[in-house]
């Protein structure tokens, strides 16, 4: 995952609380990355008004360019009055970081694979380094349901579950699959201890990447096979996610 940093909005403050979410825009059709750099128009004291102009801290486009605009670290102005929920009392712009998704937010314009691809990514990190949950990733319609629709279009369930390794299932938890030689019952929790360890469809290098996983992120084994898998420098051990989603190599996790 790429992020460019050649382009910069002056739309940002000081942030005086943590970040505990993520919300999800979409641009409307304006010329983003202008939109979003604007300089705002000075109030009566000689001071940026951030009422009068809008800013990210990203911006992914249709092909999967992500930009940074504003340091996480930074206040950037791009929620408006509303409110985040589980947060009450709280200005949406002190806590989170914006993420705007180009896109018409008319309902019809879709929202390209590798566009998709790069926000996983990139709230999976953001996720690592701010221990976010599920929850804490939010649409701009639901920070302000009477001002703003934003992301239209937008399968948000799904990308969630594609953020946090999960799939959809039945009511009921996906079944292990049953114990083949060589194989072992784990259901145990490990933390990943590698930059980016990728979920295949298989026990080995060669089969589709299912989802990607972070450094610092846990996730949930119940069986490691060792017959049939590719040996990773010498380790022939591969976990089988309890979600269903796939095999990771065991060398580059640790448990917890």
């Amino acid at each position: 995952m790429n992020i460019t940093h050649d382009r910069h909005s002056p739309n940002f403050n000081q942030r005086p609380g943590t970040i505990k979410a993520v919300v999800w825009h979409a641009t409307g059709g304006r010329t983003s990355i202008g939109h979003l750099c604007d300089p705002a128009p000075v109030n009566a004291d000689g001071q940026p008004d951030p009422r009068l102009a809008v800013s990210a801290h990203y911006l992914i486009s249709k092909k999967g360019e992500i930009v940074q605009l504003v340091d996480e670290g930074k206040r950037a102005w791009h929620a408006g009055a509303g409110e985040i929920p589980g947060h009450p009392g709280e200005d949406p712009n002190d806590i989170s970081i914006g993420i705007e998704l180009e896109n018409l937010n008319n309902n019809k314009d879709p929202y390209p694979d590798a566009q998709v691809t790069a926000a996983i990514e990139l709230a999976q990190q953001i996720n690592v380094r701010y221990a976010l949950t599920r929850a804490a990733h939010v649409t701009h319609h639901q920070v302000a349901p009477t001002r703003k629709v934003d992301p239209l279009g937008l399968d948000v369930d799904d990308l969630l579950d594609r953020i946090f390794v999960t799939v959809h299932t039945s009511a009921t938890a996906p079944t292990a699959p049953p114990l083949a030689e060589g194989d072992t019952r784990a259901n145990k929790t490990y933390r990943v201890i590698t930059n980016t360890l990728y979920v295949r469809q298989a026990p080995n290098t060669q089969a589709v990447i299912a989802a990607r996983v972070y450094y610092g992120q846990r996730i949930e084994v119940d069986v490691i096979k060792t017959k049939g898998t590719e040996a990773i420098n010498g380790d022939v051990r591969w976990g089988h996610l309890a979600n269903g989603i796939g095999f990771v190599s065991m060398r580059y996790v640790q448990e917890t």
